[in-house]
């Protein structure tokens, strides 16, 4: 799978986009402090990169590939996890 290499955002230039998300996602963003709202980007930054270089192949592979780099940046299993769980709810409302 062909995807950007390049460190998470840290020092180097961002932009900002808005993303339409469940009013207790927003929530929950905003009441977390900042060192798991930087897990968030990550999570964000990595999905979306994953998205833009994506060729075709299976969605699992794709989200394994998210995870292991989510986990390189600092993310423990434990926090993927939850972070994907709360999107399973989300989804499922």
């Amino acid at each position: 799978m062909a995807t950007d290499t390049a460190p998470p955002t840290a020092i180097r230039e961002s932009d900002t986009i808005t993303l339409p998300v469940p009013p207790e996602l927003a929530r929950a963003y905003r009441d977390a402090p900042p060192d798991e709202q930087r897990k968030w980007h990550l999570v964000v930054e990595f999905s979306l990169r994953a998205l833009m270089n994506a060729t075709p192949e299976s969605l699992l592979q794709l989200m394994d590939d998210i995870g292991r780099k989510a986990r390189e940046a600092g993310l423990t299993e434990a926090e993927l996890n939850d972070i994907l769980a709360e999107s399973d709810d989300e989804g499922g409302r």
